[in-house]
């Protein structure tokens, strides 16, 4: 799952099961298909995005110029969906494993994280140099959990990544090539699956094996409880975040008014904390089965991996 805010405040979520892209409006609150017909498979490049096939697409970013960019796990692939025309194009063709999250840098550098699924202790990370198109493999043999290595950009354009079943959160610097580790929880965290920068010196991590969203402190290691009880479920809509249930939190960004979103993974929808703390749902309707391509957001069918 993925999850992705344009410059407009309009929301990307990757539906990785129905094998599409949706948008939800920032101004309408509704949801539409943005990539994807919604049957797995590989084509479309060229044409409009919405009649493309991807296949169980994951992470998502905003690259520099406003396009969407999706990891499109299966198919091995980066695709690129202009702001504007709405077209889909390959990046980078066959350079990955499997791609599932991706950042992009200060520089314009593509970075995605990649494994393949049948080897969960062979993650990789790469850096795509751009325009050029060179590739560098900076970390491999990584082993990860549930095939994820969370990665973002900071405010000063350097790549956080939560490192799998390590649980430690590092920092590559796109300038001097230097990397580390900021966190080693490796005591008191497991199963990190994403990463979010929160302001300089702290970060938040979405975690599986313990379905929470914390916030940590680089500097002093303090850890702050942001949502999540620690058990399994899809309770707490209305309430304190921290009362709230998660089943599998795999995706966290930040809307445009400064909320937190939050991909429930089995849960199939993305719940949103406000700025005082109080949790809701935002889209999915708890339902896993493919349904119409646009209408309210909380009745659309999320069936996100």
């Amino acid at each position: 799952t993925g999850l992705a805010v344009d410059a407009d405040g309009n929301i990307f979520v990757s539906d990785g099961l129905n094998h599409c892209v949706r948008r939800n409006d920032a101004l309408i609150r509704e949801i539409t298909t943005y990539a994807g017909t919604g049957t797995p498979g590989f084509s479309g490049d060229g044409g409009p995005a919405i009649t493309a096939e991807l296949n169980n697409p994951q992470g998502l970013t905003i690259d520099t110029d406003g396009a969407l960019l999706i990891a499109d796990w299966l198919n091995f692939r980066v695709r690129r969906v202009d702001p504007v025309t709405r077209r889909i194009e390959t990046v980078n063709l066959g350079a990955f494993l499997n791609p599932v999250d991706l950042a992009v840098a200060s520089d314009g550098s593509l970075f995605v994280s990649s494994y393949y699924f049948t080897d969960f202790e062979d993650g990789q990370l790469v850096r795509i140099h751009r325009p050029s198109g060179e590739t560098e493999i900076l970390y491999g043999g990584v082993p990860i959990y549930f095939g994820r290595i969370g990665i973002a950009s900071d405010e000063q354009g350097r790549v956080l990544m939560s490192l799998g079943e390590s649980a430690q959160i590092g920092r590559y610097d796109v300038d001097t090539g230097a990397t580390e580790v900021l966190v080693d929880f490796s005591e008191s965290l497991y199963g990190p699956m994403d990463i979010l920068p929160d302001g300089p010196g702290h970060c938040l991590v979405a975690s599986s094996y313990e379905p929470v969203v914390n916030r940590f402190a680089f500097a002093t290691g303090e850890v702050t409880r942001v949502a999540g009880t620690g058990e399994y479920g899809t309770s707490g809509d209305g309430g304190p975040a921290v009362d709230a249930t998660f089943d599998y939190p795999v995706a966290i960004a930040f809307a445009s008014d400064g909320s937190l979103l939050i991909a429930d993974w089995f849960g199939t929808r993305v719940r949103r904390v406000d700025g005082a703390g109080i949790i809701g749902t935002l889209a999915g309707s708890g339902r896993i089965v493919p349904d119409e391509t646009s209408g309210p957001a909380t009745s659309a069918s999320l069936a996100a991996e």
